[in-house]
């Protein structure tokens, strides 16, 4: 009986350590998928690669929803020529903005650690 009570305050105590510690970031919503991938293929960052790669693996912060973050995956034919990169995007006056993007520390033009974190966007400095 003892034994259980250990394992179980035990197993508790990994979750919440593990629960504090996991993203939060949620999925977008059809809207925000379009506009964020129209922020994407429209931005002067991609200029030179338009129509050469898509948007994968989005998400939205639950810490500050004016935040995205998501990859940009070259098209299959394009994959030995370019690499996939992070991009950050914020929501300002009413439209989605490519702030950010490329293979390391996307994360520095976000502002907020938390936001970072959610995202998991790094930012080495």
């Amino acid at each position: 009986m003892l034994r259980t009570a250990v394992l179980l305050t035990l197993t508790a105590a990994c979750l919440a350590v593990f629960a504090g510690t996991a993203l939060a970031s949620r999925a977008p919503h059809p809207g925000e998928r379009r506009a964020i991938a129209h922020a994407a293929r429209t931005s002067p960052y991609t200029q030179q690669v338009r129509g050469k790669f898509d948007v994968v693996h989005l998400r939205i912060s639950t810490v500050d929803p004016h935040w995205a973050g998501a990859n940009l995956r070259p098209k299959k034919p394009y994959r030995r020529r370019f690499d996939t990169a992070q991009a950050a995007f914020h929501f300002a006056h009413g439209h989605w903005k490519l702030s950010a993007l490329g293979t390391a520390d996307v994360g520095c033009v976000v502002h907020r650690a938390a936001v970072r974190h959610d995202l998991d966007l790094q930012c080495s400095s």
